[in-house]
């Protein structure tokens, strides 16, 4: 119950499985996902309040590439959660394979705000290399509000992260 999982057999699949991704075992993934499919679409950690997503989106946060593509192949479709879970966590390559399988589409508008809360310098280049703008027709908002008051503790990187805005249009207030 603490865990939420509908009974004790689902609580062990969900170990088996984040064991599974963590080793990178893509075959183990794969036997649990077609012994189980309803876990290709599941919250890996069952509960209700976790950001790790479903399968996909949680080997996305490790950069398992090979169990992106299977899942992939077996019908998983958070394409864009695991997309914005790889940029959270710098996880570059990993990016590039999600925004190909999903037809290299534009970004949502906020998808500054993960990279901006791990100040993540990788995930902010790739965005921008993407071509998502702070100015102009389908301007992004911008998060140096986040930069600037996320708990995460790397001065340099909140430095480059916000040279980065203003070079690619964000203008500050003159404070």
């Amino acid at each position: 119950r603490r865990y939420q999982a509908r009974s004790w057999p689902r609580l062990v699949q969900a170990r088996e499985l984040v064991e599974a991704i963590w080793r990178d075992d893509v075959e183990a993934v794969r036997k649990l996902i077609i012994a189980h499919p309803d876990l290709r679409d599941e919250p890996v950690l069952i509960r209700t309040n976790s950001n790790w997503g479903p399968p996909m989106t949680y080997a996305a946060n490790l950069g398992r590439d090979e169990i992106i593509r299977m899942l992939h192949g077996l019908g998983a479709r958070d394409l864009m959660s695991a997309l914005d879970r790889a940029v959270l966590q710098s996880r570059i390559p990993t990016a590039k394979l999600l925004h190909s399988l999903l037809g290299r589409p534009m970004p949502p508008s906020d998808a500054f705000g993960g990279p901006a809360y791990t100040l993540s310098v990788s995930g902010t280049e790739f965005l921008l290399a993407l071509g998502l703008r702070f100015d102009g027709p389908g301007a992004c908002p911008c998060p140096a509000d986040v930069v600037l008051e996320t708990d995460s503790r790397k001065p340099e990187a909140k430095h480059r992260i916000l040279e980065l805005y203003a070079q690619h249009g964000m203008v500050y207030p003159d404070t």
